[in-house]
């Protein structure tokens, strides 16, 4: 039987086939050259059974994995090489907001004089990171910053005895730095919640409206819906459907070193479709018919995002900030950060009954367990029909 090679130009790899089956599916040997993260080259190898280009998509797929994710044997491997791995495999599975979070505990950990980025990665004791630990006390003051260096460093050493570089992650057996207040700890000590009472809800809902103009209709938006910022502001119309109250959260907007960029929901429960209440839908409605007057003026670009600036473009995260503020001022209401109209939908939500499970689905969490751990002083009676209660004709 002859066996016939497929030769392909530098990179791409060699194909060969070396039989058919009974069936006549025919069977393929594949090998491909692949540049790791350290620069070192390793080759891989396979067989397949159908198609050769079914064959060559199985043998470049290989490559990219091992291009992005494979962590080199290099004894010499620093933790900052480790840490820009494991990022780059996380980024496959986590929103670009996320990746931007995991990034400041990064700077900490790598931060020349204090930090461990140039240790080698099999040189790590529990010693070393437990004095890590320590110093990381003189260099900030901040609990929560402290607990996720521990949780980065965590993860990216699972993924260090995952990709065998080590036999054991030495964080397990650290005593990990925990935080001793949180800013939700401290308000419900000052008898202060995160989120508006129902006068004050109804109060920033009125302001928004009054407002008349994109960022404020989105802050009320977000009221109703309990959605994230980067799902307020990355909602585009397409997936905007007013007949059947509806919305599917498909792409959330979000900063990437400064710059806007689109990606995809947090994770695969984000990625769904959310009921609107009347409200919303009003809200909703008041924007389409603002849009379709502004489209009229030759400085309008239309972009197809439902909250967007004056001349059309997407907003900058950032502004919702700002506005919200100013909102507050005028209704003489305390300032809470954008994601309290989230906590506010939720505690409503809460308020008149509404399951947890349900409301874990409305918000986009991946479970319940989640929404009861983030959530659990707003879970105390579930007995009536799901609605806001929002009296808002009050001026």
């Amino acid at each position: 039987m002859a066996i016939h090679t497929s030769k392909s130009g530098h990179g791409e790899g060699n194909i060969v086939k070396i039989g058919r089956l009974a069936d006549g599916r025919l069977k393929w040997k594949w090998r491909i050259w692949a540049t790791l993260p350290d620069g070192s080259d390793k080759r891989l190898t396979g067989t397949f059974i159908g198609t050769k280009a079914e064959c060559r998509m199985q043998m470049q797929g290989a490559k990219a994995k091992a291009e992005r994710s494979g962590v080199s044997n290099d004894p010499n491997l620093t933790v900052a090489q480790l840490l820009q791995d494991w990022l780059q495999v996380k980024s496959e599975h986590v929103s670009a907001r996320t990746i931007n979070i995991y990034r400041q505990p990064i700077s900490h950990i790598t931060k020349e004089a204090i930090g461990i980025g140039g240790v080698r990665v099999r040189a790590l004791t529990t010693a070393l990171i437990q004095d890590y630990y320590t110093r990381l006390n003189t260099q900030t003051t901040l609990e929560r910053t402290r607990e996720q260096v521990h949780g980065v460093l965590n993860q990216a050493l699972d993924h260090a005895v995952r990709m065998g570089v080590l036999e054991a992650n030495p964080t397990k057996s650290v005593e990990r730095p925990r935080a001793r207040s949180t800013r939700r700890s401290v308000m419900a000590k000052a008898g202060l919640t995160p989120s508006w009472e129902p006068s004050e809800a109804a109060k920033l809902h009125q302001k928004a409206m009054q407002d008349a103009i994109p960022m404020s209709w989105a802050i009320a938006f977000g009221l109703h819906t309990g959605l994230r910022r980067g799902e307020i502001l990355g909602l585009r119309w397409k997936v905007v459907d007013l007949a059947n109250k509806q919305i599917r959260i498909a792409q959330t907007l979000t900063l990437d070193n400064g710059e806007r960029r689109e990606s995809d929901p947090k994770n695969e429960q984000s990625r769904r479709d959310v009921p609107l209440n009347d409200e919303a839908v009003k809200i909703l409605k008041t924007v389409q018919s603002w849009q379709a007057d502004a489209a009229q003026d030759q400085a309008w670009q239309a972009s197809g995002y439902v909250f967007t600036t004056r001349d059309g473009k997407p907003q900058h995260p950032n502004n919702m900030k700002r506005k919200l503020n100013l909102l507050c001022q005028a209704g003489g209401i305390r300032y809470l950060s954008p994601h309290s109209l989230r906590h506010t939908f939720v505690s409503l939500q809460s308020r008149n009954g509404v399951p947890l499970e349900r409301v874990s689905r409305l918000i986009g969490h991946k479970n319940p367990t989640v929404t009861l751990q983030v959530y659990r002083h707003l879970f105390t009676d579930e007995v009536r029909a799901s609605s806001l209660d929002l009296d808002l004709s009050a001026d």
